[in-house]
């Protein structure tokens, strides 16, 4: 298009092949004009702004040029304030960084000097570099933050002992719990015959523990193997002097993972329950999860 001064077809052409995340020429600036046309600065509202928002570490590039229409002086400070129109304009919402803004004058229009103004030439080429933000990684429903109580149970016991409890722990980060079924078998710390006592103790729910993990699990994983002790102590109804729960939870999804419980006892009060003088007891038992939906 030598010796015109026609518009280019676009006002604004993509360009590829520049290792720039988003490159466009923006052209037909008026002739000896550093203004930008409205579709410019449509361009720079809809396509530069969001992926410079959406980038981590984001820097633009700015080449200004103008045609061989006036004085090769003049023409250099022309591609300068074009440039500098683009970036006064991305500035005025956004912190930007601005790595190259140049202008290039017309050393890079037609060779038909003068006479060549065409719209290609009066323009400013805008390159946006950047590295995405590194992706979240998904939620895989694992979590190390978790809760447990006592939900009711019983044991029986003459110096041999036989635990039945359930137990309710919750995966707090996503809100999600389930029961798990304990039975075990140990022993009892018998008392002196003078201390009167029954073989046989019942709690119902109490408060939670909080308990975590040294790595995220499923709350699938605490099945298996597991211990439960109880301290001395002595409950009648809501009032209760020790008999603390202590569990430990040994399940070999666990030990596999080389996953550790903290702490590693988790101590756990009962609620209602009754119980005669006790001098403590341990078991060694299964903990196993409940079905979801099972009575």
């Amino acid at each position: 298009m030598a010796g015109t001064d026609k518009d280019y077809q676009q006002n604004v052409v993509t360009i590829a092949g520049t290792g720039a995340m988003l490159a466009a020429r923006l052209c037909n600036f008026e002739t000896a004009r550093s203004y930008m046309l409205r579709e410019h600065m449509d361009f720079l509202d809809s396509r530069v702004r969001p992926l410079l928002r959406s980038m981590q570490g984001a820097w633009v590039d700015i080449i200004g040029y103008a045609s061989h229409r006036g004085g090769e002086g003049y023409n250099q400070r022309l591609s300068e304030q074009r440039c500098q129109k683009v970036r006064d304009y991305l500035d005025a919402l956004d912190d930007v960084n601005f790595q190259i803004v140049r202008g290039l004058g017309e050393t890079q229009s037609g060779s038909d000097g003068e006479a060549d103004n065409y719209g290609w030439w009066r323009a400013v080429g805008i390159y946006v570099y950047a590295t995405r933000p590194p992706r979240a990684p998904a939620d895989d429903g694992r979590s190390t933050e978790f809760k447990i109580r006592v939900l009711g149970g019983a044991s029986a016991s003459y110096y041999a002992q036989a635990d039945d409890y359930t137990f309710e722990i919750v995966d707090t980060k996503h809100d999600v719990g389930a029961t798990f079924l304990y039975y075990g078998f140990g022993g009892t710390i018998p008392l002196p015959p003078q201390i009167p006592s029954i073989p046989f103790s019942q709690v119902q729910a109490g408060p939670f523990t909080p308990f975590r993990t040294t790595a995220p699990v499923y709350l699938s994983d605490f099945d298996g193997a597991a211990e439960l002790y109880q301290d001395p102590g002595i409950a009648y109804g809501w009032d209760s002097m020790g008999g603390t729960y202590r569990l430990v939870i040994e399940s070999t999804s666990l030990y596999k993972a080389g996953v550790s419980v903290r702490p590693s006892i988790i101590p756990i009060s009962g609620g209602f329950g009754l119980a005669t003088p006790s001098a403590g007891s341990a078991s060694f038992g299964l903990l196993k999860m409940r079905p979801p939906g099972s009575p």
